[in-house]
């Protein structure tokens, strides 16, 4: 393909050699982990479950900057290593009644182009956006506490609330 500033590399057939130069990064995500759950029961009145999920996550970006005066390259990423439990129990106070709770911990990674500096198009408001190269995973807690009633069984009423809350959240800023 044709390189404009002839830097001898191999081109990207997508790339796009915007005024930034900032157009041109390379990534990698790598997830492992484990699952294990417990559900016990207890008669016809209470079921507990509970589980604890295990993930080791390394992602890393690296962003090139080209222009006539320099080519040099940014690399941004972070290795997690997390424990996430979760619990709920149901309380069945008839055949047709039940309260729920839960508890969960979960995680939300950056994707690889929210990591890196290069600017972006996205594709449904054809905004243009750039990344961050400090964004960490968000850790979000999460309770349910739910009341459940079945008057038959084509019919229910719910009434539920729930709560979350976000450490590092990952969220869009204006400059």
């Amino acid at each position: 393909l044709y390189d404009p500033l002839e830097t001898g590399r191999t081109l990207n057939p997508f790339r796009d050699f915007s005024a930034s130069r900032q157009d041109d990064s390379v990534g990698k995500l790598y997830t492992v982990g484990g699952y294990g759950l417990a559900d016990i029961r207890f008669g016809d009145i209470f079921r507990l479950v509970g589980g604890l999920r295990f993930e080791r996550t390394e992602e890393e970006v690296t962003t090139f900057f080209e222009s006539p005066d320099e080519d040099r390259a940014v690399v941004a990423g972070f290795v997690q290593e997390e424990f996430f439990p979760s619990a709920s129990g149901t309380w069945f106070i008839g055949d047709d009644m039940q309260v729920r709770a839960a508890y969960g911990r979960t995680t939300s990674y950056p994707n690889l182009n929210e990591l890196s500096s290069a600017r972006f198009v996205d594709p449904d408001s054809g905004e243009v956006f750039a990344g961050n190269t400090e964004l960490q995973p968000s850790i979000i807690d999460g309770v349910d506490l739910r009341w459940e009633w079945y008057p038959s069984p084509t019919e229910s009423l719910t009434f539920g609330l729930f709560w979350k809350q976000y450490a590092n959240p990952i969220e869009r800023t204006f400059e």
